[in-house]
């Protein structure tokens, strides 16, 4: 089996077959560089599945956010997690 190389630098990731779970703990003063960040990571991983072929679901996409009630309603408004141009949705749970 080859060995894939690391595409994201800034999340955490768990990996289930053919899933993946990208994790990253912030404070909420900090959304905008999160912002930035996980776009990049998630760019890299768009980018080298195009390579390989490999299609990445959008409809399958979620954002989950964790934290008090106030933090996690103001993130969820500022949140522009993209993959592909396309804005990911940010969800109460899943």
């Amino acid at each position: 089996m080859t060995k894939l190389p690391v595409l994201w630098v800034c999340c955490r990731a768990h990996l289930y077959a053919e899933d993946v779970q990208f994790y990253y703990s912030f404070k909420a003063i900090d959304w905008m560089e999160t912002t930035r960040r996980i776009n990049e990571d998630l760019l890299n991983v768009y980018s080298m599945s195009a390579a390989l072929l490999l299609k990445i679901n959008p409809a399958k996409l979620q954002v989950l956010v964790f934290g008090n009630r106030d933090s996690v309603n103001a993130l969820s408004e500022r949140l522009d997690i993209q993959v592909n141009n396309l804005k990911v949705p940010v969800v109460a749970s899943v």
